[in-house]
């Protein structure tokens, strides 16, 4: 059992850099601070955050940002 949770945990950090990151790396100063300020606003959800991003021209999907906000990304790799 050991072993095949091994073999699951390697194989979910063979995929690509969390979209939502590597997107945050080339905004601006003030969209960042917004962003930061949203994704720690539990009363702001993850459909909403995305929405504000593509109405910016930053195309990203809900469950993207729900990711990135659950830790679940691969952002701290």
């Amino acid at each position: 059992m050991l072993d095949e949770l091994r073999k699951l945990q390697s194989s979910k950090q063979r995929g690509a850099k969390c979209t939502l990151g590597q997107l945050i790396k080339t905004m601006g100063e003030e969209d960042v601070h917004a962003i930061n300020e949203a994704m720690a606003d539990v009363m702001i959800d993850s459909n909403t955050i995305s929405v504000w991003l593509s109405n910016r021209g930053y195309q990203i999907k809900r469950h993207t940002v729900a990711r990135h906000r659950r830790k679940e990304c691969r952002c701290d790799e």
